[in-house]
Formats: structure tokens, sequence, C-alpha cells
């Protein structure tokens, strides 16, 4: 097997998938807490917030039904430790309670043969690699990969920040920041949206320790309070599946201009529990397994439809609570080896 995941869309041979598990919302993070007021869905929240055991119960079953599947393919599936996120983590400056590891792909990107955990906005992400990613750590380097932290950072003062002219949350340029949602791979292109959660100097950041290989393309043309895989997602070399509630054509950046567009304008609300820290975009994002086959939730018969007449196999899953944390099919996984 040789390492390396140049694309979204190639076979998929090895992956990294969260968990639910001891799922739980911060305490004393300041960004988390503004982001959660500006941008979230239910507002009515005291933090630290435990779930119910029946719902992460219920999310995790649901994963390892996805899981069943993948090993039947031959895919094979790395995870990170179980830990209890309730207990703080403590800096010389801070202490925090944990959240969860079901958005790997959050905190965790793969582009060539590089892993590289992301330097999260939130003070509950940003240390989730040092605690529970320890297996997927042993697994990239006895499998020739590199693996690669990214700097850690202080996330002390406003961080996330109010933009008064803009009237809008901004992530502060003063150390780099990003999450593996903002970021996808086209090949040696890598797309690189600067939002709430990732700055430029994260973009100049990855594209130093990525160097001459990929080139590292920033844009802001996209639903700025959501990821960039809820907007846009590659199915294959030429074909773009775009979020046309969220963005219009003109907002896919020039180097994509000749891919054929699927525009999704009907994707439905899912089952919530008490609070949503997503929205029903959520369930735009699939997983691709080969350029042909798709993972789909099976909520969104619509979207099944849609690629099926597009000439794609669509796999229907269920994925639960989606809206409830805040993660897709895409965000669900770190693809580690792509053909």
């Amino acid at each position: 097997m040789i390492f390396n995941s140049n694309n979204e869309y190639g076979k998929l041979r090895s992956v990294v998938i969260g968990r639910a598990a001891n799922a739980n919302w911060p305490t004393d993070d300041p960004n988390f807490t503004r982001y959660w007021k500006w941008a979230c869905y239910t507002k009515d929240v005291k933090f630290p917030y435990k779930f119910d055991n029946e719902i992460i119960e219920h999310v995790d079953e649901m994963i390892c039904d996805i899981i069943d599947t993948l090993n039947e393919l031959d895919i094979e599936v790395v995870r990170p430790r179980i830990e209890n996120w309730t207990n703080g983590v403590a800096t010389h400056q801070y202490v925090t309670t944990g959240m969860n590891t079901l958005a790997m792909r959050e905190n965790l990107i793969s582009i060539g043969n590089k892993v590289i955990e992301c330097p999260h906005i939130f003070r509950a992400k940003h240390w989730e690699g040092s605690i529970a990613y320890q297996p997927i750590k042993k697994y990239v380097q006895a499998n020739g990969g590199v693996y690669i932290t990214a700097p850690r950072i202080d996330l002390v003062q406003g961080t996330m920040t109010h933009d008064t002219k803009k009237n809008e949350l901004v992530c502060r340029n003063e150390d780099p920041i990003f999450s593996g949602c903002d970021i996808l791979k086209f090949g040696k292109t890598i797309l690189y949206f600067t939002s709430c959660k990732s700055n430029m100097l994260g973009a100049e950041w990855l594209q130093g320790v990525l160097g001459d290989e990929f080139k590292v393309v920033p844009t802001n043309r996209f639903y700025f309070y959501e990821g960039l895989n809820n907007n846009i997602l590659p199915l294959d070399d030429s074909t773009l599946l775009v979020n046309a509630d969220r963005i219009g054509a003109e907002a896919i950046p020039k180097e994509l201009k000749d891919y054929r567009k699927i525009m999704v304008s009907d994707i439905k609300d899912t089952k919530c529990f008490k609070h949503a820290y997503g929205s029903k975009y959520e369930n735009f994002q699939i997983l691709s397994l080969d350029p042909v086959t798709k993972i789909v939730d099976t909520g969104q018969p619509q979207l099944s439809k849609l690629l099926t007449a597009y000439g794609f196999e669509v796999i229907e899953k269920n994925l639960p609570h989606t809206q409830t944390f805040g993660f897709g099919y895409h965000s669900l996984v770190t693809d580690l080896v792509r053909d």
C-alpha cells in the first residue's frame, strides 16, 4: 500500500472514522461559546453539556454499521481512542473540557503522504489529537505516512471575533488556524476556505508544509458559517456537487470552472435532539468510496435519486443526529489512502 491521498473520490483503501462516545459540549471555551451564540441553530444551552447516553449509543451503533460495510469492501478502518471528554484539558493559561471525535476531518486531514493535526480554533478541539489520536499516529507511521502536528497556539484572547463592519464572525489572522472541513483536495490543487474557523495564516502555513508539490488556493466565496464540505464536494475528476441553497455557480473558483456541476437544492431536515450545532446541510455531505460509488444518508432520497440519474451508484446508510452534533459523512472520516 502506497500511503497517499490526493483527492476526495479515488478508490478508498484506508480511513479514520470518529466516535460519539462520551460526547460533550465544552466549558470555558470563549470561541466555541461565541460561535454557538452567533452561528448555531439553538441558543438556550448551558455549558458544559453532556449528551444522553441513548443518543450517543444510537450514533455509534449506526457508525459501526457503516464500518461493517467498509470492511466488507476491504477498506481498512482506524479509530481514535475512547476518552472521557468531560475531563478537563489544562494548559498554563486555561482549563476546558473536551468535545468528541465525531467530525474527524475537522481536526485531522490527509494530503499526499502527510496526515496533519489541524490547529483548531476551539480549545476543546485543539488538544484532541494529543489525547485520542495515538492509534492513528502509530498506523500512519507504520504504513509509510508522515504525521504532522500543527503549531499549538494560545487561544487565550478572542481568536474568533465580531467584525462590526461586516457584521460577521471572523478568525483573527495572528496565528495559523484552520479546520479540515474547510479544505478539499483536487489533485495538486488544494482548495482552502477562509472562514470563521480558518484564516490566511493557516493557508500559508499549510502551503509551507506541503511545498511545491501542491498549490493551496484560498477562497472566501462560500457560506461563511459552515464548512467548505457543506458547500461543495468533488465526486470525480470532472464533477462537482454544489449546494445550490448556499451558493450559486458564480461562487465556484476559476480553478474548478470546467467541472460539471450537479446543483442540489432540496436537502431534507432530519431529526435533531434538543439542540442543533449544525444545519440540515450536514446531510449534503456524501462519502465517495470510488469515483462511481457514493454513500448517502437514508434521509436524503432525492439526493440519491439525483446522483443515480447522473450515473453514480448509491449506497444508502443511516447517519443519525448529524444536525445535533454538526457533522456529515464527509466530516465523519479522514481518508488516509486513496488511489
